[in-house]
């Protein structure tokens, strides 16, 4: 982002916050986006399987050896890298929501490069780097992912942690090996689902032959547009090992969404902007319409709007409380579906853990639960929030006629934005990341007993297939319930806290609205007292002075 472009939207922003001054509205928002912009960055993971040389390939960008390529699952944690002019690396250690930080501790660069940094300590490093080439994108900020195949809470971060925040995902895949395994494709998919942009690289390109080259390439292809249904996704060879080092696939992607972050910041500060010039015009609207009203008409506006409010608000919570009837029909809905389809999982279930193939049988159960909570949402629950959202912008427009929620108001631009579908959909997409965050661990602990339980019954002298019908059964009737209930639980908890945030910045945008209304008629019945007060001064000294002139009158007629 170039510093002049960043110095325009300060200046915007500025001018309104100073207008907003002016008639002493509350800037406080204002003031915390101002700096929450100065850290705007196009978040953007790089993800693939291990050995597939992602982290090779950002030292070879970096042209120096920085992040360790020889990790293990239980030491690999995300690493953010963005551009600064004074290079640190921190680690931080987040909290489940993934949004408070809990703890940060710095660390030299010899234990970057070491890089055991254990994930049940530390949530991510982040590197800040004085790079040149990494200072022509410096809105980016680059998110080396721990590659696929390491364990069900790590692959669940790359979707969910990330996932409503980033505006790309670079996927990897090395010139020997282009075939997707169904996690990678599930997790395509899922990317898919939510319009995420995707750029894939092909790594160790001159590990094959030009021919080997051009096969991986369309056999990538072929597999995005019939196995995922993703077309036209930019494919770049690279290499970063070796004589013939090639990063510039690499840096064209980086730059693409430098190009894009011009856009996208626009955008985000144009709302913003919206946003408030929207409370600065309901503020004004309401003193130019009102300036001629006495004190006591605008007494009467004030009781009114208040009384409008409070109504309002007894309409919202009855609202709020009848969808929350609505939440355990789909939960229910939910857990069905999850027990359907982990009952016609059982058989494969028991194979993959009589093979010994554990963490493939919990990957497969992980998105499976997945899998269906997402199908659920999107089926059952999407469309009450949209409906209840409907209902919530027809309240208040009933009850508060001068707050327009129209596209075109200007006034109404924070109510357009938050009864949008971009407003549904991003709060399904933080369902999802926080139900994804949660899921993993209750999962692995109930199959914990599953593998004992596989272990016994096949550790003895049963033949196989009967060993497999035992494991079946009591998968289906012990274990497929409690994680069918383990996970509505989580889904309806998460829930509950999504709407509970939605709700909040409904109430916070009315009574901001309000308030900058009543403000406004408070002004005026200040103004008009004021002038009242002047007036009544101005005639008694009138009066003072008509009697000293009557009694000079007076004295000069005797």
């Amino acid at each position: 982002m170039e510093i002049q472009e960043m110095e325009k939207y300060e200046n915007q922003l500025d001018s309104l916050k100073s207008m907003m001054e002016k008639y002493e509205l509350d800037t406080e928002d204002i003031s915390a986006y101002e700096e929450e912009m100065k850290d705007f960055h196009v978040t953007t993971p790089m993800v693939g399987r291990f050995s597939t040389g992602k982290s090779s390939l950002i030292n070879a960008l970096l042209g120096r050896k920085l992040l360790s390529v020889d990790t293990r699952p239980e030491t690999s944690i995300p690493t953010e890298i963005t551009y600064g002019p004074e290079e640190k690396a921190v680690l931080v250690k987040k909290d489940e929501s993934g949004r408070k930080i809990l703890r940060t501790r710095e660390v030299t660069w010899n234990e970057v490069h070491e890089g055991n940094f254990r994930v049940d300590e530390w949530s991510v490093l982040q590197l800040t780097l004085h790079d040149e080439f990494l200072k022509t994108v410096p809105s980016v900020r680059i998110v080396d992912m721990p590659g696929f195949g390491t364990n069900i809470a790590l692959h669940n971060k790359a979707i969910n942690e990330y996932l409503p925040e980033s505006k790309a995902y670079i996927l990897t895949f090395a010139a020997r090996n282009s075939t997707m395994e169904k996690d990678t494709m599930d997790f395509l998919k899922e990317l898919k689902s939510f319009n995420m942009p995707v750029y894939v690289l092909v790594t160790k390109s001159q590990a094959v032959v030009p021919e080997e080259l051009q096969q991986c390439v369309d056999n990538l292809k072929r597999q995005l547009t019939k196995g995922v249904g993703m077309s036209g996704v930019s494919i770049y060879r690279t290499n970063a090992k070796g004589k013939h080092i090639n990063v510039e696939g690499f840096k064209t992607v980086l730059e693409k969404l430098e190009a894009q972050s011009r856009e996208l910041l626009k955008k985000e500060v144009t709302a913003k902007e919206r946003n408030y010039a929207g409370l600065l015009k309901q503020y004004i609207t309401t003193a130019v319409n009102k300036a001629d009203c006495s004190v006591s008409d605008l007494e009467a506006e004030k009781e009114k709007k208040q009384k409008n409010l409070e109504e309002l608000k007894t309409k919202l919570a009855k609202e709020r409380a009848d969808f929350q009837s609505r939440i355990p029909s789909c939960i229910q809905s939910i857990n069905s579906d999850v027990r359907i389809a982990l009952e016609n999982f059982a058989p494969e279930f028991a194979e993959l853990m009589a093979d010994n193939r554990q963490e493939n049988a919990r990957a497969r159960v992980n998105s499976i639960v997945s899998e269906k909570i997402k199908a659920g949402l999107k089926n059952t629950f999407e469309p009450e929030v949209a409906s209840y959202l409907d209902r919530v912008k027809d309240a208040v427009h009933v009850a508060l006629p001068d707050i327009r929620m129209n596209t075109g108001s200007t006034a109404g631009s924070a109510f357009t934005a938050l009864f949008s579908e971009k407003v549904v959909e991003k709060g399904i997409v933080s369902i999802l990341a926080m139900i994804g965050l949660k899921i993993p661990n209750p999962i692995v602990q109930i199959l914990a007993g599953v593998a004992a339980l596989v272990i016994s019954l096949f550790g003895k002298s049963n033949a196989r297939e009967e060993a497999k019908a035992k494991a079946v059964q009591q998968f289906r009737q012990e274990y497929v319930p409690r994680i069918a209930d383990e996970a509505a639980g989580i889904v309806e908890k998460t829930i509950h806290e999504q709407m509970e945030n939605i709700d909040h910045a409904i109430t916070k945008e009315i009574e901001a609205q309000v308030q900058s209304e009543q403000k406004a008629l408070d002004d005026l019945i200040e103004k008009v007292n004021e002038e009242k007060a002047q007036k009544e001064a101005y005639l008694a000294e009138l009066h003072e002075d008509q009697e000293k002139v009557d009694k000079i009158l007076a004295e000069g007629e005797m």
